[in-house]
């Protein structure tokens, strides 16, 4: 603020106590006459409010200089003042947001866990219904869960409805695939070694396509089957069960060449399977006919 201006703010508090000792005497001396009966009182309270009126305006004009000068500035700071106090309420709401979220998400996640956890102990135990229903109470607090939808199809495909349980299963290989590429690029951007999720990624993926197969097969979709099996060998080539599920159905379907490559590969990684002698004597069967 200017040395002109704080002329101005002075003259303004000067003239405004100047107007209140006017005021105040001329209220004195109007409370000891009765104006109503005194006709030169009349008069000259009528030249008063003219008086005070004129004087009202010249006081005005001889302010806007002043208002002009001082105003801008004190709008601005209560601007300014207004806009950081905002700022501010805005953050502690954010922040007191955030942490309620986040025990919100906290005890939601436990509780996610609790009951996915009781799930798969009454698949264990045979419960199979009881655990379907668990595994859709956890797919309603989180639609994407992968392990929830596996277990799903697992439990569907023991009660028999297979339609649902190969719904299911699809469902936990999409979310299976991406959820894999996603790890995949992040481990790519932080240089992790990759082999050993790609390990892990390969056992679970097959462990899906095996239970398809099942489900395809049980249906009596056995091309659709052998697509499924064979996935679930080229993904764990080692594992006996899907070089198992694989040879017996290539048997059904009469692939005599896919089913003396499966019991080649099956010799070579389980020599003390019981059924290699029964697999050899029905493709030799399928040879006969």
């Amino acid at each position: 603020m200017s040395r002109f201006d704080i002329t101005l703010f002075s003259f303004f508090i000067i003239a405004t106590i100047t107007f209140a000792v006017f005021l105040f005497r001329l209220l004195r001396k109007a409370a000891m006459v009765d104006i109503d009966t005194v006709a030169e009182e009349r008069t000259a309270r009528v030249r008063e409010e003219i008086l005070r009126a004129k004087f009202m305006r010249r006081f005005a004009i001889m302010l806007e200089p002043l208002q002009r000068r001082v105003g801008a500035p004190v709008r601005q700071l209560h601007e300014r003042m207004s806009a950081r106090l905002q700022h501010w309420e805005n953050e502690t709401r954010d922040r007191r947001r955030s942490r309620i979220q986040k025990h919100n998400d906290g005890k939601k996640e436990q509780h996610i866990v609790r009951i996915l956890s009781t799930a798969q102990e009454m698949l264990t135990a045979d419960h199979v219904k009881e655990a379907s229903e668990h595994f859709r109470e956890v797919l309603m607090y989180d639609a994407e869960h992968l392990a929830a939808w596996k277990g799903l199809g697992e439990a569907l495909f023991l009660l028999k409805e297979y339609v649902d349980a190969r719904e299911a299963l699809m469902t936990a290989l999409q979310l299976h695939e991406r959820q894999h590429v996603s790890g995949f690029l992040n481990e790519h951007e932080e240089g992790g070694t990759l082999s050993k999720s790609h390990e892990i990624f390969d056992h679970d993926l097959a462990g899906i396509h095996h239970d398809l197969g099942e489900i395809a097969r049980e249906m009596g979709e056995y091309d659709e089957a052998v697509i499924h099996f064979s996935d679930a060998v080229a993904l764990s080539p080692h594992h006996p069960k899907n070089l198992d599920a694989l040879l017996s159905t290539a048997i059904l379907v009469k692939n005599i060449t896919l089913a003396k490559e499966t019991l080649a590969q099956l010799r070579s990684v389980n020599p003390e399977n019981e059924k290699l002698q029964g697999f050899q004597d029905q493709i030799r069967e399928l040879k006969k006919g």
